[in-house]
């Protein structure tokens, strides 16, 4: 009989130990879902030099130099995204041409971008 308290108190033990607890187990993992949004049609001159700018229009995003004709490799078709947080505007012309700026600040006054190849920093104000 003293043999068997023991051996039941271990069991016991053992059993408690093992218990599966999922606070202890589970993990927060990120997502990777994307979301997408869009940017309001309009004009935004560029604070560094007035006549640079952007004119974002029914789902183009156009780079514009006053006095100069558009070519067509500076219309660009946009798609913007969120990812963990962060919103990015990829760009993509006609040719192929690639570019991603991460979107910064949006509002109705300003728009800054950071073009991420480089990590300049763009910013433009509303016309």
């Amino acid at each position: 009989m003293k043999l068997k308290f023991p051996i039941i108190i271990i069991v016991i033990s053992f059993l408690f130990a093992c218990e599966n607890n999922p606070k202890k187990t589970q993990t927060d993992t990120k997502t990777d879902q994307t979301t997408k949004v869009g940017l309001d049609n309009g004009r935004w001159i560029s604070t560094s030099d007035s006549n640079a700018g952007v004119q974002i229009k029914d789902g183009k995003f156009i780079m514009f130099y006053k006095g100069t004709e558009t070519s067509s490799n500076s219309i660009y078709e946009y798609e913007l995204t969120e990812k963990d947080g962060i919103e990015y505007l990829n760009l993509k012309n006609a040719e192929g041409d690639e570019m991603i700026y991460g979107l910064l600040e949006y509002s109705e006054e300003t728009m800054v971008l950071s073009y991420l190849d480089r990590g300049n920093t763009l910013t433009y104000e509303k016309e």
